[in-house]
């Protein structure tokens, strides 16, 4: 059974062309990346489906927000990706001014004793 389908979509030989099991991380660094940057309700199948960083890209020069932008993806991950434990996120706002932030996630996937890390640079 496939963890997620390639994007951009290609057809292959059985269908939409999906990721094996060897290709597990790359399936889930794509499936973080779409779950960050959808924004909630943009999903129409599922509207609460969704961090949507590019709303917090003008709000996160406070501690707060930065605190609710984690708990966020805490919440969204553990829903929608469950075979997905986070150790770590840290946020890099030094660009903020310049509409830019990164964000670094340092997860284990269930079952694995290994660290992986997911980066990711928002940009306007």
């Amino acid at each position: 059974m496939s963890l997620s389908m390639k994007f951009p979509l290609s057809i292959g030989a059985n269908g939409y062309e999906s990721f094996d099991d060897e290709e597990t991380t790359e399936a889930i660094q794509q499936n973080f990346k779409m779950l960050l940057l959808t924004s909630p309700g943009e999903y129409v199948m599922d509207p609460n489906f969704g961090v949507g960083l590019y709303n917090f890209l003008f709000e996160l020069n406070t501690s707060l927000n930065k605190d609710g932008l984690s708990s966020a993806i805490v919440s969204q991950v553990s829903k929608y990706m469950p075979y997905v434990n986070i150790r770590n996120i840290s946020l890099n706002t030094s660009q903020i001014d310049n509409n830019k932030f990164s964000i670094r996630i340092v997860y284990r996937i269930s079952k694995s004793v290994m660290d992986e890390i997911f980066d990711l640079t928002v940009t306007i």
